[in-house]
């Protein structure tokens, strides 16, 4: 077991603060590419058969996902362009 302390002492392991934003930043390009199409396909009858979403339930997954891509939005606004 590694002590924390030898890592600058936060306990996150290895790298700074600015590694760690850049990964952030990095990981936030994936869920539109998840997201969306996972909206989209599910709503076709001849791509999912009898696991269908119905149209309340298309129209209720576009609010999370909104969501989501409008915080990954927001901090790739922060990471390339800086606070507001």
């Amino acid at each position: 077991m590694v002590d924390g302390r030898r890592h600058g002492g936060d306990g996150l392991g290895p790298g700074s603060a600015e590694d760690r934003g850049a990964f952030a930043s990095v990981l936030s390009f994936a869920p539109p590419f998840a997201l969306v199409p996972l909206i989209l396909l599910t709503r076709h009858k001849d791509l999912t058969g009898d696991l269908v979403n119905h149209q309340r339930t298309h129209w209720m997954a576009h609010l999370p996902a909104g969501i989501v891509l409008a915080l990954n939005g927001l901090l790739l606004y922060q990471t390339f362009r800086g606070s507001f």
